[in-house]
C-alpha cells in the first residue's frame, strides 16, 4: 500500500537564501545567495519532493515565543514557505 503524504514547512533564517538564479556570475554575492537558497533546499528535499511557490522574503520583524513566554523579536530574517510531498509505503499490507 502507497501513502501519499503532505506537510508544510515555514523557514525562518538570518542566512541570505535569496534565488537569484545566477549560478556562474561575476557578482559574488548574487552567486552565493544562489548557492544559500539551494543548500536550504537540497537539505528540506533529502525528506522528500519539495515544491514552492515564491520566493524567499525579508520579515521585517519576527516575534520568537514558546508556549509559556515571549521571547523576543528578531530583526530582518528570511521566509520560505515550502511543500513537501512525501511517497510512504506501508510493509504491514
Amino acid at each position: 500500500m502507497l501513502l501519499n503524504t503532505a506537510m508544510i514547512y515555514c523557514l525562518y533564517t538570518l542566512v541570505d537564501i535569496t534565488a537569484t538564479g545566477h549560478y556562474k556570475s561575476r557578482n559574488d554575492l548574487e552567486r552565493l545567495q544562489q548557492q544559500n537558497f539551494d543548500t536550504v533546499m537540497q537539505t528540506i528535499g533529502l525528506a522528500g519532493n519539495i515544491y514552492y511557490e515564491r520566493a524567499p522574503e525579508i520579515q521585517q520583524q519576527i516575534y520568537l515565543a514558546t508556549a509559556s513566554r515571549s521571547v523576543g523579536t528578531l530583526n530582518g530574517a528570511w521566509k520560505l514557505s515550502t511543500y513537501l510531498n512525501k511517497m510512504v509505503t506501508n510493509l504491514l499490507v
